[in-house]
């Protein structure tokens, strides 16, 4: 596995070492906050509120509620590992840095390796993309969310929409940046 990350980080087709650290890292202190919110802060008054994980049901419910207590305990538990590995990822790419003529351990010369990764990467974003677009459209059918009447110049509407424009605008210019040549 480190062998096809350091092909990938030569041949410039993903984030550096440091990077995947810092993610380990951020996803270690995420894991280590669960517990506290979910013993501290899951019942904040809300009324009943359906979520949609492939089927509806109550997020409140108690058995669902013990189940994240139990989650974010194992969670916890395992942020142990992702800070070693984040601490190990950020070393190795200072290492790496050092070195200049670094041997990968990996052949990736291939184009079609390099074509196969980006449309694997491209491919998985779309669908992430579509489920995550998909779980929130039923969610707000769930729970009867009418936004309707909210004005175009209220926070509600107007953030989403120049966070829309600033990204594809954002897009737009990495595209024309990169393939304009």
């Amino acid at each position: 596995m480190l062998a096809i990350f350091r092909g990938l980080v030569a041949k410039r087709l993903g984030p550096s070492f440091a990077s995947w650290g810092v993610l380990a890292i951020l996803t270690a202190i995420n894991n280590g906050l669960l517990p506290w919110l979910f013993w501290t802060r899951i019942n904040q008054g809300r009324p009943s509120l359906q979520m949609f994980i492939f089927a509806a049901f109550d997020f409140y419910d108690g058995r669902y509620v013990k189940f994240l207590q139990v989650a974010s305990i194992i969670a916890c538990i395992g942020s142990i590992i992702w800070l070693c590995v984040g601490g190990f990822l950020i070393f190795y790419d200072m290492k790496l840095g050092e070195d200049d003529d670094v041997d990968t351990g990996c052949e990736v010369d291939s184009f079609e390796y390099e074509i196969g990764v980006r449309v694997f990467m491209v491919a998985f974003a779309l669908f992430c993309g579509g489920f995550f677009i998909a779980s929130v459209e039923k969610l707000i059918t769930l729970n009867h969310v009418d936004l309707s009447e909210g004005e175009f110049l209220s926070s509600g509407q107007l953030i989403p929409f120049v966070v829309g424009v600033f990204t594809f605008v954002s897009t737009i210019w990495s595209v024309l940046m990169r393939y304009g040549d």
